[in-house]
């Protein structure tokens, strides 16, 4: 599998009556298929402790179960890339993991402006709610068409309301 990165996102929040937000920890890869690497990408969640976990390029489809790819205790949403239309066999969908102790964790198709990204809100004690968006781009995906994503992404967030993280491969 590629490299991969991953993130703490935690305050100590210093306001009188407010609650302390616990830290919590994101995962992201960007694995080039899991299509033969279940059994061992499963056995490797088993073995860690993220509450988010962000994959790139999971090259999935209809075919492959949830159950085959994360333990009971994780919800996922995925956008598998649309082989059938596109003519292609492989490469690109997203999908994002969450630990069931992140109660209440909804996705947010209204930031979903883009067909290869799972957008997710958690929420946080303190009212400002933790958005994740994870994104796919090809290689070969036009420039303006990343700018145009970016440009709505700007002007449907309020990052004055929300902790915003942004994961996706970036592409030279």
């Amino acid at each position: 599998m590629s490299g991969n990165c991953c993130a703490t996102i935690s305050d100590r929040l210093t306001t009188s009556g407010s609650k302390r937000l616990d830290s919590i920890d994101i995962f992201y890869q960007n694995v080039r298929g899991l299509r033969t690497k279940c059994t061992n990408f499963h056995d490797n969640v088993c073995f860690n402790d993220f509450k988010i976990m962000c994959i790139t390029e999971s090259w999935l489809n209809d075919s492959f179960c949830n159950r085959n790819l994360f333990p009971d205790n994780y919800l996922l949403f995925r956008a598998d890339r649309g082989y059938t239309d596109l003519n292609l066999t492989r490469g690109g969908g997203v999908l994002t993991a969450v630990h069931q102790s992140l109660a209440g964790c909804k996705r947010r198709y209204d930031l979903e402006l883009n067909s290869e990204c799972v957008w997710i809100e958690v929420p946080l004690p303190d009212g400002f709610n933790l958005l994740v968006g994870n994104h796919y781009f090809s290689s070969n995906t036009d420039v303006k068409v990343i700018e145009n994503y970016f440009n709505s992404l700007e002007n449907n967030l309020n990052p004055q309301n929300f902790r915003v993280v942004l994961l996706g491969p970036a592409h030279t």
